[in-house]
């Protein structure tokens, strides 16, 4: 059962950045949620990962995705329900998700904030890789105005910010604690696989199920690629474009497809939680590991950027 847990002065500190902003400034603020949005993350990843740095990419991919799927572990169990879905006097100007507005297995519940999460947890991840400091004030800034962007839309209390962007710091820290201690990734990424699972026993958000398939998809696609494929970095952006747009065509080829396909499918959750998994599994498993097979023969391999060196 969902339950609300705000103290006044939180509601009434929304009322008031929401009065002083305007719609019109709430939905400018609003804006800055983009930095944690999926197409943001996936543009992120994807120029790691297809173009200049895979390795730095599957680090800060791992950090990312496991905060991703903590969240959601965290929300469905303390089932906090979105600002406005409480108070009538704060208005949603941008829903996390498509469909009923009142409905928290669609829009997912408020504590803790998922964009601030991810938000905070690539900031510190790709900060932590790089080492410059252009990009910790760069990551702090775009963390503090997201999380402001979530609040001014109506769909976070301050709290749920910023325990999201505690918890983003903290698995920066957790998962950096054991890569640093375990050196096979598969048993790194089999022990934090394990972490997700009594998920899938209490869960009931849609956001949970969609974070899962593309976790467990990333760490088996880059163990394949790893084995298998072992693609190259590249140091053309044309062709960096390039692998990075027709990555999106496929992701979003698959992920339609087999959602007209499992819309098909009769029954409720956890059946559809489960179809949804595999839905994620299987375009992040082909994002990964499998489409990286098609470089050479679409000349898309550092070997020809040598050659035309």
């Amino acid at each position: 059962m969902a339950v609300e847990l705000s103290p006044d002065w939180e509601a009434r500190f929304l009322l008031w950045l929401q009065t002083a902003l305007g719609e019109t400034g709430s939905r400018l603020l609003g804006v800055f949620s983009i930095f944690g949005e999926p197409a943001f993350i996936f543009f992120v990843f994807s120029l790691l990962y297809f173009g200049y740095r895979k390795e730095t990419a599957i680090r800060a991919g791992t950090v990312v995705l496991m905060s991703l799927l903590w969240n959601p572990m965290i929300k469905n169990a303390v089932r906090r329900l979105r600002p406005y879905m409480v108070h009538p006097e704060i208005v949603c100007y941008k829903p996390a998700a498509a469909g009923n507005i009142y409905d928290p297995e669609v829009q997912g519940y408020s504590f803790p904030s998922g964009h601030a999460t991810v938000v905070s947890s690539l900031g510190g991840a790709v900060s932590r890789l790089f080492r410059k400091k252009w990009i910790w004030i760069l990551s702090a800034a775009v963390t503090v105005l997201t999380a402001l962007s979530r609040m001014a839309v109506g769909v976070h209390y301050p709290t749920d910010v910023v325990f999201g962007i505690v918890l983003g710091i903290v698995s920066v820290i957790a998962v950096n604690f054991l890569e640093a201690r375990i050196r096979d990734r598969r048993v790194l990424f089999l022990i934090l696989a394990l972490t997700t699972v009594p998920g899938f026993f209490y869960c009931t958000s849609e956001d949970f199920f969609s974070c899962a398939g593309l976790l467990y998809g990333f760490f088996l696609g880059s163990l394949y690629e790893e084995r298998i494929v072992r693609f190259g970095d590249l140091r053309s952006p044309v062709k960096i474009l390039v692998r990075v747009l027709l990555g999106a065509v496929l992701v979003i080829g698959i992920s339609q497809g087999l959602k007209a396909l499992f819309s098909l499918l009769p029954g409720e959750l956890p059946g559809k939680g489960i179809m949804r998994t595999i839905r994620y599994f299987l375009a992040a498993f082909a994002m990964t590991g499998l489409y990286p097979l098609c470089f050479r023969r679409l000349r898309l391999e550092d070997t020809d950027i040598e050659a035309e060196t």
